[in-house]
């Protein structure tokens, strides 16, 4: 007689359909979490390429300026930008001249020049840079400045993600980030990763007056906007030191110029502008090169307002005609 053939019962399959059940659920609890942390290093990536972009933009704009002032939105500076710029000309610029020709009598000349106001916006991330024109130094008129000057410095692509757009921050001063806890427990989202804030907002850290030490924080990071200050995980902080080379090496003195006493071109009537005793008032300007919140120490750390700088570049002076 022949033998039947015997398969699996329907217990047996049931029991190795639950054996499989078990091996997956155990290989997908391993790999995602390598799943999570790739995505999070690419992510990372991402942001410190960001972060990296401004520092680099920040610290190559700024190193060389021959004058810069800084301030914030909260600052009467920041309410006439125009206004503003005049004001800076005048301090730095009042009459300055140069010699069409070296070492000849009766060549001088006002100088025109360029004033560029740099805008770290706090609600969007963008950086704008608006140039302004004196075309003499002898007068109050500038040119441009109006709104569709503006240069975004930024790649808009940073922004526009339709999924999870990249949020840029900026602050005065160098600080870092620590996890936001409340009640002695660290908040987190619902992937938990960890929501930070700028150490020295938190603190309520002042900004410093002098050109030494100074920095901007950049902070990055991606989905939620952030709000009171707290940054969605992961984010990252760079921080771009701001050596302005040029002014510290002056002493934070501006480089001496020429000044026409007597506002006549083409004479050699000159005066050294940082000559104390024979310098008529109108002609006399600031003696330091930099201002920050116009020397106050006051201004506490802050990455809800926006930060303008306004600079210039010696070499950008030429010859008005």
């Amino acid at each position: 007689m022949k033998k039947m053939k015997k398969g699996f019962t329907l217990v047996e399959l049931i029991i190795v359909m639950a054996i499989m059940a078990i091996l997956l659920v155990a290989v997908m609890s391993m790999t995602g979490p390598a799943t999570k942390i790739s995505k999070r290093a690419k992510l990372s990536d991402s942001t410190y390429s960001i972060a990296n972009n401004v520092e680099n933009y920040l610290q190559r704009t700024l190193e060389y300026v021959d004058n810069a002032w800084i301030f914030d939105s909260t600052d009467s500076r920041a309410g006439d930008i125009p206004a503003t710029v005049r004001e800076f000309k005048n301090a730095y610029y009042n009459h300055v001249c140069v010699g069409t020709t070296a070492g000849a009598d009766g060549n001088t000349v006002y100088v025109k020049g360029n004033i560029y106001v740099m805008h770290l916006d706090n609600s969007t991330g963008q950086i704008h840079t608006t140039a302004y024109t004196f075309p003499n130094s002898s007068t109050n008129t500038i040119t441009a400045g109006v709104g569709s000057t503006a240069i975004a410095e930024l790649n808009p692509a940073y922004f526009a993600s339709d999924n999870r757009p990249f949020n840029v921050r900026y602050a005065l001063n160098a600080s870092e980030l620590e996890a936001s806890v409340v009640g002695g427990v660290v908040e987190r989202n619902d992937e938990t990763d960890a929501y930070y804030v700028l150490t020295s907002e938190k603190n309520g850290e002042t900004v410093s007056p002098s050109p030494i030490n100074q920095a901007i924080s950049i902070i990055v990071n991606e989905g939620e906007a952030p709000v009171g200050g707290k940054f969605e995980g992961p984010a990252v902080l760079n921080v771009a030191p701001l050596s302005f080379t040029n002014i510290r090496y002056r002493a934070n003195s501006s480089l001496p110029r020429n000044v026409l006493e007597d506002g006549k071109e083409g004479t050699n009537d000159l005066i050294n502008q940082d000559d104390p005793i024979n310098l008529p008032p109108e002609l006399k300007r600031e003696m330091r090169s930099f201002i920050n919140f116009a020397g106050e120490d006051s201004k506490p750390v802050s990455t809800s307002n926006d930060i303008y700088i306004v600079y210039s570049y010696a070499d950008e002076l030429q010859p008005r005609r």
